[in-house]
């Protein structure tokens, strides 16, 4: 007759629900899109630059300018959004599928799906998934046509042009940044307040 150890049911219960997220995790590929929210710096494969969104709401790829910090927050499974922290606008497609930064996140135009490619990652319009972010070698974004795969050497050009490389964020030039004034809030150190005691002088 076999007897069951009931204590360890629960145990075991645990272990297979585990079990199977992490297989959906590698059967689906779900790994990129898991991410809650983080700062990054995308840098781009064709231009060979940063992508950067100013306060105008102009998107391009430069080494010269300090817009590059990007938050990745994620909006539901393998659905994101990209947000430039300096300039407080959300990475998108406007209706003529020209990338902007627009100060809200309306509808799948600004919603993101990423998905990783020959050791790069690709962002993907969730308006249409045959459109991604992309940027010339010029460093000027791409319409969201021009980026569909295609065969031939247009194809080639959107697959790279398309490719992007995830970079923390550099502490050595957040240092720097403080250092001239950049950051928007900058907190006041407290003042160390001294207390001079005086001492008596010794009657004659």
């Amino acid at each position: 007759m076999l007897f069951l150890d009931r204590s360890r049911i629960p145990q075991v219960a645990i272990s297979a629900k585990f079990l199977s997220c992490i297989l959906m995790v590698v059967i689906c590929g779900a790994v990129p899109g898991m991410v809650q929210s983080q700062s990054v710096r995308l840098h781009n494969d064709c231009s060979s630059s940063e992508l950067q969104v100013d306060n105008l709401g102009k998107v391009y790829a430069s080494d010269k300018g300090h817009w590059n910090e990007l938050r990745l927050q994620s909006v539901g499974f393998g659905q994101m959004t990209i947000f430039a922290k300096r300039a407080e606008r959300y990475l998108c497609f406007n209706k003529k599928w020209r990338l902007v930064g627009a100060k809200k996140a309306h509808g799948k135009r600004c919603h993101w799906r990423e998905v990783m490619e020959q050791g790069y990652n690709r962002y993907r319009s969730l308006a249409n998934l045959n459109y991604s972010l992309a940027v010339n070698p010029q460093g000027r974004p791409m319409w969201g046509p021009r980026t569909e795969r295609v065969h031939g050497r247009h194809g080639r050009r959107a697959v790279k042009c398309s490719h992007f490389l995830k970079q923390g964020l550099n502490l050595a030039s957040a240092i720097d940044a403080h250092n001239k004034g950049e950051h928007k809030y900058s907190p006041q150190l407290p003042t160390r307040k001294v207390h001079h005691t005086h001492r008596r002088q010794p009657s004659s």
